[in-house]
Order: C-alpha cells, then structure tokens, then sequence
C-alpha cells in the first residue's frame, strides 16, 4: 500500500512539474460571454488509480458537454472518492488531504484549458466542501452568493431560500434512496417553484462500497416559463447510469415572469386558475 501512494504522489510531482502537457491540450477558447446553457453531469461512481486517469476522465466529460454549447458544468457530490490510489478507509487524513489537493489542481487545470465554468462537491472531513470554478482558474466556493458572467449562482442548502437575488441554484447530490420521479422533485425542482430560479441537480450513481447510488440528475425553472409546464428543461432518463444533459436558461424571460409575478412563492401554484 505505501508503494503504490508513493508511486502516486510521484506521477503527481512530475505531472505538475509539466503543468499537465502530457495531457496534449488544444489552445485554450475564449471565456463565456454569457450564460445561456448549462450541463448537469451524472456521473457513474468509478474508481481511478493515478491522476492522470481522473485528469482524463473529467476531460472527457467536460469536453462532451463544452461542444453541446455548455458554458457551466455542474458536477455531483463526493466525486474525491473517484480518486483512490488505495481504498479510502485506509488512508491517513495527512494522504486524504493531499489526494484533495491534487483533485482541485485536475479541476483548477480543466477549467483554464477549456474555458468553461465547473461546480463540483467532494467530501472532506466529513463536510461537504462545494466549488465554483471560474475560467480564470479562481474558486469562488468562498462566497454564499457567486457571480458567474454576470448571473448570480448560489449553492443549495438550508440557507438557499433567503439568498435574494439568485438566479440559478446547484445542487450537488449523493443519494441511495430513490422513490420515484417525483419523490425527487422536493430539493431543486420545489426550489425553483418557490424562488422563481433556474436550478441544477446533479446524481452521482452506480455501486460504492456495497452501496447502490440511484437519482436522476435534473435542471428546472419555474413552470410557468417551461413549454411543457411541469418546471422540467431537462431530466436524465436513467437513475444508474451517467448522463450530460443540456438545458437553456433564458434568464430574459425568467426576469419578465418574476416582475409579472402576482401571487409569490409555492401558493401560487395551488391557484386553480393558471396564469402565463
């Protein structure tokens, strides 16, 4: 077991000391202008042995949802737990904190290359530690109420409906109960009918450790300015497999609806009478 976190660490020394060259990255594209469409990445738990393994894999990944025209790509919960050179119970906190920080570098990396924005979750100590990644390469995970091209993004949590302002919710997930479709609907989809915000769930799923990770990743926006009516923009089709879906946000029309708004917040969708 030390030999392998040796031979771990050292790949890591030499990959950064290349600054990721071996990675053989085109030329970095312009940063977003705007944003207008997002990705909710479903991610089927694996287990990667080196860096450069978890470095490809997210690369492919993002790059997937980057030439369907995705500026942001929201990543799920935990994903630090992809990156074991050795089974996680089994390291000591000093290895655990390391393997961290090579896991933020692969991120900070990524999203300077390709341009794009990134949210990702992974758990640490025993909390979840949730990061907006910028193009720049900065973590705005710091602040409660995050600017992205001008958009303000915040966080699902228990504070999320008095963070006024917001525009868009991300919501990481780690679940391994699944009710039904609906049974879903109680964190971001409610959250969008009762703020009037554009919000994003993504699932990671598959078997960890015994357990079996089931949901279905999701991005929403209140009913009223979704052509089909049910607040859904976009939904994975499966609950165990991995899955990029794409939505638009047309924050314009958003904008509209909220200062046409009449009855506020979830009341309002118990009015019989349905109002556009």
């Amino acid at each position: 077991m030390i030999d392998k976190l040796r031979s771990f660490f050292s790949s890591f020394v030499f990959i950064k000391r290349t600054r990721f060259q071996s990675f053989s990255y085109v030329k970095k594209t312009p940063y977003p202008e705007k944003l207008s469409r997002v990705a909710a990445v479903q991610v089927k738990f694996q287990i990667f042995k080196s860096v450069k393994e978890f470095h490809n894999g997210i690369l492919n990944i993002v790059r997937k949802a980057k030439d369907k025209g995705a500026q942001l790509i929201c990543f799920p919960e935990r994903m630090n737990l992809e990156l074991q050179p050795i089974p996680y119970n089994m390291m000591s906190d000093s290895q655990r904190l390391k393997i961290s920080n090579m896991y933020s570098k692969v991120f900070k990396d990524i999203v300077v290359n390709e341009g794009v924005y990134i949210s990702e979750a992974q758990r640490l100590d025993g909390k979840s530690v949730r990061t907006l990644w910028t193009p720049e390469g900065s973590d705005l995970s710091e602040e409660k109420v995050m600017s992205c091209v001008g958009k303000k993004v915040a966080f699902f949590d228990s504070k999320s409906k008095s963070k006024e302002g917001v525009q868009l919710v991300i919501n990481p997930r780690w679940a391994h109960v699944w009710i039904n479709d609906y049974g879903s609907f109680k964190g971001a989809w409610l959250l969008s009918q009762q703020k009037y915000v554009f919000s994003v769930e993504s699932y990671m799923v598959g078997d960890f450790s015994g357990m079996r990770l089931v949901g279905k990743s999701g991005i929403y926006a209140p009913i009223e300015i979704t052509d089909s009516r049910n607040g859904i923009l976009a939904f994975s089709k499966s609950e165990t497999q991995g899955d990029v879906i794409i939505a638009d946000l047309n924050f314009e029309r958003l904008e509209k609806f909220v200062k046409t708004l009449e009855n506020k917040g979830y009341d309002r969708l118990l009015l019989k009478k349905s109002r556009r």
